[in-house]
């Protein structure tokens, strides 16, 4: 069994919640409880011109929407960013310049689209 320590270099692969909603990875369950944020996230993407517009449109959703929708930004475009840094608005432009020049956060809608489909499609 791997040591705890041992984890430290891939922490960001893993989702840690206390008696929280969350984005679950891998609940075949996920397309019936979450469907509504992901068919709301895909309306976003689809009118969304960058990764940082859609997440500037994401920051204009009142909660509990926003939360799930940053919660499924993060899982898809930019996962170097955890859910509580992206939900202080104020430091949104500061985000978008720390990691979306040419970080993560730059992708194409097409790539995007490509694991939405992946994902959530062809399950």
């Amino acid at each position: 069994m791997a040591s705890f320590a041992e984890y430290k270099t891939r922490n960001s692969q893993y989702i840690t919640f206390i008696d929280s909603e969350f984005y679950p990875d891998y609940l075949d369950e996920a397309k019936m409880i979450y469907g509504s944020v992901i068919e709301q996230f895909a309306n976003l993407v689809n009118i969304a011109n960058t990764s940082a517009d859609l997440l500037l449109r994401i920051t204009e959703i009142p909660n509990p929407s926003r939360t799930q929708l940053l919660r499924v930004f993060r899982k898809y475009v930019s996962p170097d960013t955890s859910v509580e840094m992206l939900k202080v608005k104020k430091r949104i432009p500061n985000i978008i310049e720390d990691y979306g020049k040419g970080r993560v956060m730059v992708c194409t809608l097409k790539m995007l689209d490509e694991r939405f489909t992946k994902d959530w499609l062809e399950n």
